[in-house]
């Protein structure tokens, strides 16, 4: 399963749960896809920094 498969199941559940709109659920949705995208791209210049250290 890939990750924003599994961000999107999860997301699901919580709607479901709390019996949110689809909007609401479009919205959380988003939210994780930004969040893990700035990690990933917060994390890649160290490793080059890293590199050109060494």
């Amino acid at each position: 399963m890939r990750l924003d498969e599994n961000i999107y199941w999860r997301v699901r559940v919580l709607a479901r749960k709390h019996k949110r709109s689809l909007n609401n659920e479009i919205c959380f949705l988003l939210q994780e896809i930004l969040q893990s995208s700035e990690a990933i791209l917060i994390e890649q210049p160290q490793r080059k920094e890293k590199k050109s250290a060494e």
